[in-house]
């Protein structure tokens, strides 16, 4: 049997998933900050990578742990 490789492109469950909570984190006023890798977030016709990095205000990190 083949083995898997921990490492994977993300889907584009994975994709609508993070443009959810990034939504989600917009209607709650949580500031982020997208740092890399988002270019998949605002043209369809890109393939996203392996991830993307953000960083989230020190004083909304409560409110963003219930996001997730």
């Amino acid at each position: 049997m083949k083995k898997q490789n921990p490492t994977y492109k993300l889907t584009k469950k994975t994709t609508k998933v993070f443009k959810d909570v990034l939504n989600d984190f917009n209607k709650k006023n949580i500031q982020y900050v997208v740092l890399r890798n988002y270019e998949f977030l605002l043209d369809e016709t890109i393939s996203p990578g392996f991830d993307f990095d953000i960083t989230i205000r020190k004083e909304d990190l409560k409110k963003a742990e219930l996001v997730f």
